[in-house]
């Protein structure tokens, strides 16, 4: 569905609000970004919701222990990774399916499951160092 013709920009304009033409702008580029994804109804609670104070996205707490947990699941598996360094993700991740070490969803191991504990590995390697 096409926004509407007329932006909250232009009317602001029209009046002479200059102090918030740049929250305007703001707004219509979000408006229209959602328009392309989204109904009219959705994009009206959206805009709503943050006019309200909503805050859609970023780090909280849920996201920061569920990052802790997920650095204290990898320096677990540092043992393990440290036999498998020298191999592909991919045959890494082969590897600990055949050994049936489970990742953290239970499920099996893939390149990209195998690459992140690599990448927190390292994070908290950087970590210890620069203490």
């Amino acid at each position: 569905m096409p926004a509407p013709k007329t932006d909250v920009t232009d009317r602001l304009r029209r009046r002479g609000d200059r102090l918030s033409l740049e929250a305007a702008a703001e707004i219509d580029l979000l408006r229209d970004r959602l328009y392309r994804r989204h109904s009219h109804s959705t994009v009206a609670g959206i805009l709503k919701a943050k006019r309200g104070g909503k805050q859609f996205g970023g780090l909280r707490a849920a996201g920061m222990a569920a990052m802790a947990q997920a650095m204290a699941r990898a320096e677990k598996m540092r043992p393990v990774m440290a036999e498998l360094a020298k191999l592909s993700a991919n045959k890494a991740a082969a590897e600990l399916n055949r050994r049936g070490v489970k990742s953290a969803t239970g499920g099996s191991w893939s390149a990209t499951t195998v690459l992140r504990v690599r990448r927190r590995l390292r994070r908290l390697a950087r970590a210890a160092r620069s203490q």
